[in-house]
């Protein structure tokens, strides 16, 4: 029987002494993670752009307002629907332009858009130097544009990483590039000069200007200033409470700029970086992905955090802040431990729970953590557990979460993404920015496996010493994580499909969610990511956010927004089986041996895990709808049911408690005419009378079998 499993909430009283403070008035897309925002000042009022991502995989796209937040339309490009947008930019002809893949642009002030460049161009950031002349930045690659935008051009720049612009004066430009730090051309981009002197972190973030030798560049081990153009550099990081990861950057006024930090909130400078202020207090999380200032006190923020993130404003400096966008609770991570018959639980900002009586009853296990933002879980043993966030923090527990231990990886700020167990003791961590860092001894000491600024999102074993990453490529190991191999990627035309989500059913076979205009939807592997096929048949929405495999070739995938979808044909063609689900916004999919579960927006939703159902007499068609009692009978906890369907058509297969009530679906599905044999495991139900339902068109045919603990 389907059941709806309540989730914990929790709610945090902060009392501020000195800190600013900040408070809430509503927003765009229902809240979420906020990407990029952007004032235009053209306009009057101004109107304020907004990329909303409201759980975490849900692209829910750009919005605009122009009441100072007060509320919020969604922006709509070619006249037909909203796109994520990752960057905007006003033009001096009074144009304004975002890139969301392609560029478009605005004449009417942000009314109606159209597609103004002729290619995808993929950029993160944009300068306008004139109207015809641009630059572009995406992960590795700098594009410009001579003709407004229309036409684009790869730049001589050979550089991995994010790529943040700054343009300066004519010719002139700077680039904070998230892995080799800062560059400058004063040629139009044809030559790059790396200026890193005193510049004792490359992993740039972002850069902004108070004058043409005034300069202020964030980064992984927090701030850093020029006053020669950018010549030399010196840290400038008084006030931090810890080094922080800068975020975003946004220059106000002579020796006024706001840092926005992973993990930390927001800090402000009034003495051109000698101090800085910690003016965080009200805030609901504490990542900020992007600042925008309006006038001068006026300063909005996004938030990262999925279920209490969005957008927030101050319009005193920062002495009160309201936030323009409301707060969603949203699960961001599960995990069974089959051994305890116990579901954990992770939601960001929120902590980590347990349940081990299917939801009834909940446990929070993290209220002594100093951080509670946490992306990852893992379990080593029953009752041995990691949980991972920001800052580089690992938390472990040997009790089941009773007490626990910091073993963070100390030597990184970094955020934590994804977490593997090899063995007792040895785990793997994926981090932001920093690769993977490893520890054999539960987390007493940490080294770093690779020693790179590739973030790392997820990391999987196939078999014991032959591992993937996602970083975003899939990359292979199969010397248990010291060397690895980039696997092939997919691309259609230009442009490239990185994973976003990956699952493996089998040696050497996957499933890969794409995401991108072209490249989109699941993809399977059957050659260790060699090469790809899209298999994306039956599916109503291509946003795959996750996988479930109970058997080779049955999967399930959640959606952001339509559910879970299921086959049992490898991917051959997909079946929506959301039926009983209020909320289909679904984050994450987990199993253990009798359920499926799904984290959403709104709680966890569990459903039955499918037994395998053997086919046995391919060749021979059956000559009438037949349920076979089931053997053995009595049984303790398996046992088979043979059945037999004469046509083609939609079949069940279900059990049934003696009161009636669905306790196990066996099959429900589209099936050939054939004989086929299911298997029903009883763990976890009491001793007693069962009632088992075949049904295929209109014949209905119910045996009874017996359950003898």
């Amino acid at each position: 029987m389907n059941k709806i499993i309540g989730t914990a909430f929790l709610f945090i009283t902060i009392t501020a002494v000195s800190f600013a403070q900040w408070t809430s008035i509503g927003g765009p897309g229902g809240g979420g993670s906020i990407r990029s925002l952007f004032i235009d000042k053209s306009t009057a009022p101004h109107t304020i752009y907004a990329d909303v991502n409201s759980d975490g995989v849900t692209e829910k796209g750009a919005f605009r307002s122009t009441d100072g937040g007060a509320s919020w339309n969604p922006v709509i490009m070619d006249s037909t629907k909203t796109f994520a947008l990752d960057c905007f930019a006003a033009g001096p002809d009074g144009a304004t332009y975002a890139m969301g893949g392609y560029l478009y642009k605005s004449t009417n002030k942000g009314v109606t858009w159209n597609k103004h460049s002729a290619s995808s161009v993929g950029g993160r950031s944009i300068a306008i130097e004139n109207a015809t002349t641009m630059y572009a930045g995406s992960f590795g690659s700098i594009y410009k544009s001579t003709n407004g935008g229309v036409n684009w051009n790869a730049l001589s720049f050979n550089y991995q990483g994010n790529n943040a612009l700054l343009y300066v004066a004519p010719n002139t430009l700077f680039v904070a590039n998230s892995a080799y730090g800062v560059f400058k051309s004063t040629d139009g981009g044809a030559t790059w000069l790396q200026m890193n002197n005193g510049l004792t972190d490359t992993m740039a973030t972002s850069i902004v200007m108070e004058s043409s030798s005034i300069m202020y560049a964030g980064t992984a081990k927090g701030m850093f200033k020029t006053t020669d153009g950018g010549a030399n550099w010196f840290a400038i990081n008084n006030g931090f409470s810890k080094i922080p990861i800068i975020s975003g950057l946004a220059f106000e006024a002579s020796g006024i700029v706001y840092a926005g930090t992973y993990g930390n909130g927001v800090y402000k400078t009034t003495d051109g970086g000698a101090n800085w202020s910690w003016i965080i207090a009200g805030l609901t999380a504490g990542t900020v992905n992007s600042i925008a200032l309006d006038d001068v006190g006026i300063v909005y923020i996004g938030l990262n955090e999925y279920s209490t993130g969005g957008v927030f404003k101050t319009t005193n400096g920062g002495t009160l802040w309201q936030p323009v966008s409301p707060n969603k609770h949203v699960i961001t991570n599960m995990a069974w431990n089959e051994s305890k018959s116990t579901l954990y639980v992770v939601s960001r900002e929120n902590g980590v729970f347990k349940t081990n009586d299917n939801g009834t009853t909940w446990t929070e296990l993290s209220k002594n953590f100093s951080n509670k933002s946490i992306n990852a879980i893992a379990i080593e043993s029953p009752g041995t557990l990691y949980v991972g966030g920001t800052n580089g923090t690992v938390y472990k527990t040997t009790d089941d979460g009773s007490t626990w231990s910091d073993v963070s990886v100390t030597s990184m700020t970094m955020e934590v993404n994804t977490l593997l167990i090899l063995s007792p003791g040895t785990v793997l961590a994926g981090m932001t920015y920093g690769g993977i860092s490893k520890t054999t001894d539960g987390g007493a000491t940490w080294s770093r496996l690779l020693n790179t600024t590739t973030t790392v999102y997820d990391l999987l074993m196939e078999s014991p010493g032959v591992l993937y990453s996602r970083t975003p490529l899939i990359n292979k190991s199969v010397d248990g994580g010291v060397t690895w191999a980039n696997r092939s990627f997919i691309s259609i035309g230009v442009e490239l499909g990185f994973p976003i989500r990956v699952a493996i059913e089998s040696p050497g076979v996957m499933y890969a969610t794409m995401k991108t205009s072209l490249v989109k939807g699941i993809y399977k592997s059957t050659d260790s990511a060699n090469t790809w096929t899209a298999v994306n048949d039956g599916l109503s929405d291509w946003d795959i956010t996750s996988y479930a495999i109970p058997m080779p070739g049955t999967v399930y995938a959640s959606s952001s927004s339509k559910g879970v979808f299921k086959t049992t044909s490898g991917g051959t063609n997909w079946i929506d089986v959301s039926t009983g689900m209020s909320d289909k916004h679904v984050k994450v999919l987990t199993m253990s041996s009798s359920s499926i579960y799904a984290g959403t927006l709104n709680g966890i939703f569990k459903t039955t895990r499918p037994t395998e159902v053997k086919e046995n007499s391919p060749n021979m068609l059956p000559e009438k709808f037949e349920l076979s009692q089931n053997y053995p009978n009595p049984f303790n906890p398996t046992t088979n049911i043979n059945f037999a369907v004469s046509r083609n058509g939609f079949v069940s297969l279900k059990v049934f408690d003696i009161l009636g009530r669905e306790v196990a679906t066996l099959v429900n599905e589209q099936m050939n005419s054939g004989s086929y044999k299911a298997s029903f495991d009883g763990k976890g139900l009491s001793s007693g009378m069962y009632l088992y339902q075949l049904r295929s068109g209109n014949n209905i045919e119910t045996r009874c079998m017996m359950l003898l603990k």
